[in-house]
């Protein structure tokens, strides 16, 4: 046995606090993460279980609705025509937020898998926008608000193709439109001006809605996030549109700004380059070049 000196002692004593020292801090520190990611697995069921929560309500009330007003027109008299147009009106629209809020799903669930690859053609972008702000029209109408459209790109002449994934611009049109419309005040306008540089396609959806706090607007893009509505909630219906935006607008290659001020309103400008993709046949529609 090895007699050390006090010295050598406090030495040895020394060291294997400092080496005590260190691995308590490491375990310190592990704690910690462990502890950030069970938070973040509880939050994150918990989100899941609201989202699931949201998602029932989005489709089942559209249902209800569409089933209760076809049992009412089927027992009109013929005398009641006006009323029953109203009522075709009213299924209209709960087909239409149905629709939207399934395709949303869908998009989400893609993107979950991974199986969301850009499906380039040669669109007619002027007609694509043209008609996504059309389908808006019958809800903007109920809800009081104008839409407003802007073109900047090649007035007289009414087709101009540019080449990208037509499907998803839809989508992000769709869902900035919806937040816009939903969250604005009646007699209210909702905006959208588009222009083409440089193979540059830039989209702005622009309405005078109650707007977002500085803090608040980093949260707007997370999936299954909805924001208190006392702040104003940008995600309608299960809180997937704002997500499903900013992955499909990193999919084209694009970025996405949000302007935003209380009481003032919100705009989100996108940039979208043209794609690069050259070689290309033909769509099984027959009129859509595909890339």
């Amino acid at each position: 046995m090895i007699k050390l000196t006090d010295k050598e002692l406090l030495a040895e004593l020394e060291k294997r606090f400092e080496i005590n020292q260190k691995a308590l801090e490491e375990l310190r520190e592990m704690t910690e993460k462990l502890k950030f990611v069970n938070k973040k697995l509880e939050d994150s069921e918990a989100l899941k279980s609201h989202f699931l929560s949201n998602i029932r309500n989005e489709i089942i009330n559209p249902f209800a609705s569409i089933m209760a007003l076809s049992k009412n027109i089927m027992t009109l008299k013929s005398e009641n025509f006006e009323k029953g147009k109203d009522m075709a009106k009213h299924i209209l629209t709960e087909a239409f937020i149905l629709d939207f809020q399934l395709n949303n799903i869908f998009a989400a669930a893609e993107i979950e898998a991974g199986i969301i690859a850009p499906q380039i053609t040669n669109t007619d972008i002027k007609l694509v926008i043209k008609n996504v702000i059309e389908t808006f029209n019958t809800y903007a109408n109920q809800r009081k608000i104008t839409l407003e459209h802007i073109c900047n790109i090649q007035e007289n002449t009414p087709s101009v193709f540019f080449k990208t994934d037509f499907s998803k611009i839809q989508l992000i049109l769709s869902n900035l439109l919806s937040n816009a419309i939903t969250y604005s005040s009646e007699n209210q306008k909702v905006i959208t001006s588009i222009s083409l540089n440089n193979k540059v396609l830039r989209i702005s959806i622009k309405d005078f809605g109650k707007g977002i706090n500085e803090e608040s607007q980093y949260l707007i893009f997370d999936r299954f996030k909805k924001l208190d509505d006392r702040i104003y909630t940008l995600n309608a219906g299960p809180g997937l549109g704002l997500s499903i935006v900013r992955e499909f607008v990193e999919i084209l290659q694009g970025e996405i700004v949000l302007n935003s001020k209380i009481n003032e309103g919100s705009e989100f400008i996108l940039t979208i380059p043209e794609s690069e993709i050259s070689d290309f046949g033909f769509s099984e529609e027959g009129d859509t070049e595909l890339f």
